[in-house]
């Protein structure tokens, strides 16, 4: 699955959540991590850049339903 780093939500599709083991991130891109589907600021996880490719090992990929990406700068 791409995501493209817009700043849009994008909502994992069933088969993705809770099994979410890695974001691979090309480039100066962050991403964010939510617990809920509609990407509320009030249930982000946690931001993932490009050297966190373990998203298992902190739990994030446990309980992350969607996702926005961004570039940074």
């Amino acid at each position: 699955m791409d995501i493209e780093p817009n700043g849009e939500c994008v909502t994992l599709p069933n088969q993705l959540r809770r099994h979410l083991g890695s974001i691979e991130i090309r480039g100066p891109i962050v991403c964010t991590a939510y617990r809920s589907g509609d990407c509320s600021q009030d249930s982000a996880l946690r931001d993932i850049y490009d050297d966190e490719p373990n998203l298992f090992a902190n739990g994030v990929g446990r309980n992350t339903q969607s996702v926005r990406c961004q570039f940074r700068g």
